[in-house]
């Protein structure tokens, strides 16, 4: 992983760092020019903390203006605490002046740096101003007083500069420029300009974990990272391949180290003793450094203190942080130990769960032995935490014949699972012989862990093999271990004996068959069990949590998205406070965003990924694509087809590292439906036929958002079987209870054969919760009522939502009816919609007739047109300039569409024709 020295040079070498911070000051440096061509101002403060890029600034204007003479005054720290120390160069060619004075120097001064300049324009350039002595700070003064200089300097606050600069400050003779770090959108600009390829949105959560965020150490990060090739280029986007970190002796961790040295000897000590105690709760914490320190180092902005029961705290910084671990703090490590275990009360295993995970990182980082019993608890607390990296680690080469060997395989195994590794998961689970070890190991706690292998097995069939016959095979199993235990047990004991927090054995075995069930989408059966789970008393804590994730996803594909949205909140404050494996997390997650995606709340969706993303740093590489996934979903299902193909993209190339393959399929799908919906027809087919290459097992709710998109892709390039496909599905589902699958489905189909399928869009969208199934009810009321009124209420819902392609599909049925009934005020309102939703910037419009269910393309509306007018095939292809064969097929298409078989019969559609589009403009499409 780690480069030569000479590569660490080439990274931070002169050339780069001006690309980079030349693109990050291109917005400021027109402010700085302004000053500088205003005769009223002397003079600019650029204010702002540590690391928000104001010294490189400077330099960038010293290098960029060759017509400036520019004068920079920083100098060591020495220099600056010796009176007229930072004028030193120009001090030795003065005569007599050791022991200068302000006023006797400023003359010579003023002479030499005019005669430096020969007629330029003279910038003095002060780097950290407030720490300059009295007697130069008088000299700058003068000299810009004076006229013969500008000033350009840099300070953390206006209050830190010397009152005899900070007059000319409040007068205004100097302004102020506040300087913040880069934010995350500026971030990604600077990435993108730098390097010419765009960023992952889990690849930038990782790099943003740096808090003092200038060009300049951003590049440093982004640099020694992609040498270390945890973040690579991937089909056009740099991804996150491995977690970060930093070389000892590299770029990062000198600039780093720099950081440290500024602080006072004594906060220095402390924050090495946090940092190898990685995330501590308060309790730990202020028993290692003390309570007054703790909050000093909170007060400076270098502590994240969580609002988590124990309080827990870290490092903000976490690449601070890791230069400190990975750097050599032999005597911090002893004494942190030491203090470790006097807060322990002497007995490390006494700990809280939370002091046992630092206890275990720390360990680990220091190389030191852990007994097996240590290891399992560790790598348990660990999965709780969303740490599967943690837990791996731990138990590396865990002994085979140890007792606990089994339990270590299905922890590992579950870890793998939560870094979507399915394959390495189902590696280190298959070869136990689970009827072997439930005959030679006894008594309850063996039989637990024979159930734990038992559901892994099942997960692993489902979501590696889609095996759903395997998985029941291995339900059997575990009912047929559970049944000989209970024949030879004379205990008492119980299959729903437990401790009220975890599975028990008989909710494991339950567990593993809903799983099943809620694979296959069996949601109107699971369901109601679920339900009955998450509200029991007498189930588990975890079992309540598991049940409680899983029908959140039911909730959201059988009509009831504001009940799912509800429940998601539930499962999170509880997951909250009883943090459980990653299944719960992602399966309640997944549910809750496509709640979101599907009842139009879409915009409230993204402001939701966009936190998760911009909070989970190093964990962005284990499940960033998957939310940049959703983010790129939600734009897509508005129609925002431009940011829907960025998005979704990126997240691609992430996904395809992280391996997660079934989100990959989703993904795929959705891109290409946004490239066919933005006319870019062919990219759309190279993705689809991709996509018919990959061969993945997936679960209902990625099987069916697949299959969706697939079919809305092939349907917006003028497929109609496509639409047949969606009706179809869309009736299916329907039958199967799962509403909002069917509603989104036969909405979608645009195209329908009589009355009752109009008829079923409306049903459909009757029993779903939220907007999107008033809007779709709406829609198909107003169409089998002719009543333009709804088809206006409809798009104005849609508005209010920002779905402007659903707005426009509504508002031209409303077109067409009011036309129909010789609404004035109808026909008025909705032009005024198809007006607002084309203000959107749609592409690849259709008209679609509600009186004949028919599409046409822009071209067949023209070549419709022409033939309706009485020219012949032959004249129509001389007239457009396209073959005659291509007429044929236009009108092959168009009389298949529009319900006519012969030209004649277009007599009747004569008004449609003429009044769907202008002339040479695209025929209007409903989305």
């Amino acid at each position: 992983m780690s480069a030569a020295p000479s590569t660490w040079r080439k990274v931070l070498g002169a050339v780069e760092r001006r690309k980079w911070s030349g693109v990050a000051h291109r917005r400021l440096i027109p402010a700085v020019e302004a000053m500088l061509q205003d005769p009223d101002l002397r003079g600019m403060l650029l204010e702002g903390p540590e690391g928000s890029g104001k010294s490189s600034l400077g330099y960038e204007i010293a290098r960029s203006r060759p017509d400036l003479h520019v004068v920079i005054l920083s100098g060591t720290h020495a220099l600056r605490g010796k009176p007229l120390g930072i004028f030193l160069k120009y001090l030795d060619r003065i005569p007599d002046s050791a022991d200068p004075v302000p006023a006797e120097v400023i003359p010579p001064l003023s002479q030499a740096i005019a005669e430096e300049a020969r007629g330029r324009t003279t910038l003095l350039f002060v780097d950290d101003i407030h720490r300059i002595d009295t007697a130069s700070l008088s000299v700058i003064v003068h000299l810009v007083l004076s006229g013969r200089s500008k000033l350009l300097a840099t300070a953390p606050r206006t209050r830190d500069v010397h009152s005899s600069l900070g007059w000319l400050v409040r007068d205004g003779l100097i302004v102020q420029h506040r300087m913040a770090p880069l934010n995350r959108s500026e971030s990604r600009q600077l990435i993108l300009q730098s390097t010419g390829h765009p960023i992952s949105e889990a690849a930038l959560s990782a790099l943003l974990q740096h808090r003092g965020r200038s060009a300049l150490t951003m590049q440093a990060l982004f640099g020694e990272q992609v040498e270390q090739r945890r973040i690579e280029l991937q089909s056009g986007h740099w991804i996150s391949t491995h977690p970060l970190a930093i070389e000892p002796r590299g770029p990062v961790a000198r600039l780093m180290a720099a950081r440290l040295q500024r602080e006072p000897e004594e906060l220095q000590k402390a924050l090495v003793k946090i940092a190898l105690l990685h995330r501590a709760p308060w309790r730990l914490a202020a028993a290692v450094v003390g309570v007054t320190t703790l909050v000093e180092l909170e007060e400076r902005g270098h502590l994240m203190v969580e609002t988590s029961r124990d309080r827990h705290v870290s490092l903000k910084d976490f690449f601070l942080a890791e230069s400190i671990r990975v750097g050599s703090h032999e005597k911090a490590s002893g004494e942190l130990l030491a203090e470790i275990n006097l807060a322990a009360g002497g007995s490390l295993m006494e700990l809280e769960p939370s002091e046992l995970l630092v206890l275990g990182q720390w360990l680990l980082d220091s190389g030191q032995e852990l007994d097996a019993g240590l290891r399992l608890g560790i790598a348990d607390h660990a999965l709780a935490n969303s740490r599967p990296l943690l837990a791996i680690r731990v138990l590396r080469d865990f002994p085979e014949d140890h007792g606990r060997a089994v339990e270590a395989r299905v922890l590992t195994a579950t870890a793998y699972f939560a870094l979507a590794e399915p394959e390495k998961a189902w590696a280190v689970i298959a070869p136990v012989d689970v009827e072997a070890f439930a005959a030679a190991a006894t008594g309850p706690a063996a039989l637990a862990v024979a159930a734990m292998v038992q559901q892994t097995r099942v997960r692993c069939h489902l979501e590696l093999f889609g095996d759903h016959q395997a998985a029941r095979d291995e339900v059997t199993t575990l009912e047929g271990l559970i049944r000989r235990f209970e024949e030879k047990d004379r205990s008492g004991w119980k299959r729903t004996a437990g401790d009220g927090k975890h599975l028990s054995v008989a909710e494991r075995l339950l567990l593993a068959g809903l799983e099943i069930r809620f694979h296959q989408g069996d949601f109107r059966t699971v369901g109601p069990e679920l339900e009955s789970l998450w509200a029991s008393p007498d189930a588990s804590e975890e079992m309540r949590l598991v049940c409680g994730g899983f029908l959140v996803m039911c909730h959201a594909a059988m009509g009831r998205e504001d009940d799912a949205i509800r429940l998601s909140g539930e499962v999170a404050e509880r997951l909250r406070l009883a943090p459980q494996d990653y299944k719960v997390r992602e399966i309640h997650l997944e549910g809750r965003v496509l709640a979101l995606i599907w009842s139009g709340r879409w915009l409230e969706c993204i402001d939701e990924l966009q936190e998760l993303l911009e909070a989970s740093g190093q964990d962005a590489m284990f499940r960033g694509g998957v939310m940049e996934l959703g983010v790129g979903l939600a734009h897509c299902f508005a129609g925002k087809s431009d940011q829907s193909i960025e998005i979704l993209a990126s997240s691609i190339a992430q996904l395809e590292a992280e391996r997660a393959s079934g989100y990959l399929c989703v993904a795929l799908s959705a891109l290409a439906f946004s490239h066919a919906s933005a006319g870019n027809e062919e990219a759309a087919r190279e993705i689809l036929a991709r996509l018919g290459r990959l061969e993945t097992a997936m679960n209902w709710a990625n099987r069916f958002m697949t299959e969706f998109f697939v079919r809305m892709a092939r349907l917006s390039m003028n497929d109609l079987e496509a639409a047949r496909l969606l009706v179809s599905s869309g009736l299916e589902d329907l039958e199967e209870g799962r509403v909002t699958a069917a509603s989104l489905s036969l909405f979608g189909a645009k195209y329908y054969n009589n009355n009752r399928e109009i008829e079923a869009v409306r049903t459909a969208g009757l029993l779903r919760q939220g907007a999107m199934g008033r809007i779709t009810a709406g829609w198909a009321s107003a169409v089998l009522q002719r009543d333009p009124q709804r088809a206006l209420d409809a798009a104005t819902a849609a508005e209010k939502l920002q779905l402007q392609a659903v707005e426009y599909r509504c508002a031209a049925v409303a077109l067409e009816l009011a036309k129909e009934n010789a609404s004035s005020v109808s026909l008025a309102s909705a032009r005024a919609h198809l007006q607002s939703a084309e203000s959107a910037g749609l592409v690849n419009r259709t008209l679609v007739s509600v009186s004949h269910g028919g599409h046409l393309t822009h071209r067949e509306l023209q070549v419709a047109r022409l033939a309706e007018q009485g020219l012949g095939n032959r004249d129509i292809a001389r007239r457009i300039g396209i073959s005659v064969r291509t007429v044929e097929g236009h009108l092959y298409q168009a009389f298949a569409k529009l319900g006519v078989t012969s030209r004649q019969q277009l007599d009747s559609l004569s008004a449609a024709l003429s009044d769907a589009a202008p002339s040479g403009q695209p025929a209007p499409e409903h989305e």
